[in-house]
């Protein structure tokens, strides 16, 4: 865990330069703090490849934070990972509060994100936390029944969403938060993202 200063007491010495690859990731979840376990997690990391990966019936699928105040994890790739069937997000960056770290310099593409969205506390297929100017392009979201599309939080700027393919049973039904504002409807959430949505579109599940 970057920032651990118990662990290492040099903050600059995070976990680096790996790469996990061609995992199943099934059934992580916690215990304590109302259960918020990833099925593969970063955590203050740099420049780390996370590909072709399946993580299901997790808590949240994948995250990628920033938990200690200071802290930047950065140059993450999180590439062509199916994301499916979790409880309560399916891809989740960002540090969790304003006094945390940030994400920043990352990039989520071609991860197929499906049905993230059954339990009672649900969050978001995609949640995006405190962190900017990260890229999340040509990814496959499937908003499950009833679940929030895309939630992100005020501290969450800077992020192009491009070329993203949203499924669900109806486009003006489907529920988002962005920035604090939250709403129902495509086009109402391209709205509210200002520009961050290049090249979005939404397809009906039939």
């Amino acid at each position: 865990i970057g920032g651990e200063k118990d662990v290492m007491p040099d903050v600059t010495k995070v976990a680096r330069n790996g790469i996990c690859t061609g995992n199943k990731v099934t059934r992580a979840r916690s215990s304590y703090e109302d259960g918020y376990a990833a099925g593969i997690y970063v955590d203050g990391g740099r420049d780390i490849l996370i590909s072709g990966n399946t993580v299901t019936e997790c808590d949240l699928g994948i995250e990628i934070g920033a938990e200690n105040p200071g802290q930047q994890t950065r140059g993450i790739t999180v590439e062509d990972n199916v994301i499916f069937k979790n409880d309560k997000a399916g891809l989740v960056f960002g540090g969790y509060d304003r006094k945390r770290g940030r994400v920043t310099g990352c990039i989520f593409r071609r991860n197929k994100i499906m049905q993230n969205t059954s339990h009672r506390d649900a969050q978001a297929e995609l949640w995006i936390q405190e962190a900017m100017d990260n890229r999340i392009e040509g990814n496959t979201i499937v908003a499950g029944p009833g679940g929030l599309m895309v939630q992100a939080v005020p501290g969450g700027v800077k992020n192009t969403l491009t070329n993203n393919v949203f499924y669900g049973a109806d486009g003006e039904a489907t529920g988002w938060t962005w920035g604090g504002t939250g709403g129902t409807g495509f086009e109402a959430w391209k709205t509210a993202a200002a520009g961050q949505a290049t090249g979005s579109v939404w397809r009906v599940v039939k």
